[in-house]
């Protein structure tokens, strides 16, 4: 394949380009902060649902004391105007037992709703701790997400300018290859993961180290400057 000397420095300043794309890629890829902050926010997830759970059970408690607490605010009102009517008619012994038979029901009900009272707030007191408790788990776990993150743009972005540089000078050496070469370059890389070039070291090939035979080696030098490996398909650059 035809190429000017140029070009060859360029292909190979072009390799040296992508390959610095593909370590800084999978440096990106493996920072470990993408893993802290996956699993941080896993655990998040975890810890917010229980705190809706939790949560849950406080609203329910918190719903039932207001229904108790309105019960008996209306019986001790009831109980009030029962009163009231019995003071109203003591001499009338029928309304008297009537009243006093009301009286006693509603008594019994208010020291129903008493104990009742007492256990949904006891319940309370006892999931409030657990709440305040997953409160601070959770803010525990965004500060560590956070640091994480904070530290991730930081190593990572350093890598991700890195790369848009890369990108750049990709772009600038491609312009400066004939658009046949840079088709095979891009087809090798293609290929053979990201590593198009190799070049003839004796009468080998300086990147799958297949040695080549005298016919082989003969057809290469035909091509020269640019040939193809026979054996992993990368471009090679058989120089002077």
């Amino acid at each position: 394949m035809q190429a000017t000397e140029q070009e060859l420095e360029v292909l190979e300043a072009l390799q040296r380009v992508d390959t610095e794309v593909i370590r800084n890629t999978k440096k990106l890829e493996e920072l470990p902060q993408r893993q802290a902050i996956l699993q941080t926010r896993q655990k998040l997830a975890e810890v917010v649902k229980k705190k809706t759970q939790v949560q849950d059970m406080v609203d329910e408690a918190e719903d039932e004391l207001a229904s108790l607490m309105a019960e008996d605010e209306r019986l001790a009102q009831k109980q009030a105007e029962t009163q009231e009517a019995l003071d109203r008619v003591k001499g009338d012994y029928r309304s008297v037992e009537s009243y006093s038979k009301d009286l006693h029901g509603v008594a019994k009900r208010r020291e129903k709703l008493a104990g009742d009272m007492e256990r949904v707030d006891a319940q309370i007191n006892r999931i409030k701790p657990l709440m305040d408790q997953i409160m601070a788990g959770c803010a525990e776990l965004e500060a560590r997400e956070q640091a994480a993150i904070a530290s991730f743009q930081e190593e990572g972005g350093a890598l991700q300018r890195a790369l848009a540089q890369a990108d750049a000078d990709h772009k600038k050496y491609q312009a400066a290859l004939s658009p046949e070469l840079y088709r095979a370059y891009e087809r090798a890389c293609n290929e053979c993961g990201g590593i198009g070039i190799a070049e003839l070291v004796d009468s080998s090939c300086s990147a799958c180290r297949s040695a080549f035979d005298s016919p082989k080696l003969a057809k290469i030098k035909q091509d020269e400057p640019v040939s193809r490996c026979p054996s992993c398909r990368r471009l090679l650059l058989v120089k002077a």
